[in-house]
């Protein structure tokens, strides 16, 4: 019976040893689900952040454009006026005779 008694004994610490390492592995275990959670949670956080980087560098970006485009606009329109004074400039003018030197050379240039 001793024997038998020694034997349960030893069942008994091999079977308590074992729920130890299973208790240690199993907090383990929730650490490691603890240390994973955070990471998801700041891997969601980099993400909104990383949203919303880009849609402020994209709105920068088309405010840039607009800019850019609107003064191109008043470039264009000023190259325009310049080029319709200068064509204006060409006409024969009022009361200046075909001798006037701007005359001669636009009759020089029509006839050519």
């Amino acid at each position: 019976a001793r024997e038998e008694l020694k034997g349960l004994k030893g069942a008994d610490t091999e079977t308590v040893n074992e729920l130890h390492n299973c208790q240690q592995q199993i907090h383990d275990l929730q650490a490691e689900t603890g240390q994973l959670q955070q990471l998801v949670q700041q891997q969601r956080v980099d993400s909104a952040n990383l949203h919303r980087e880009l849609f402020t560098t994209r709105q920068e970006a088309s405010v840039a454009q607009q800019v850019e485009i609107t003064h191109l606009s008043k470039e264009l329109l000023q190259a325009r006026k310049e080029v319709a004074a200068a064509k204006q400039s060409l006409l024969p003018r009022e009361g200046a005779g075909d001798a006037h030197p701007d005359n001669v050379l636009l009759k020089r240039h029509t006839q050519t």
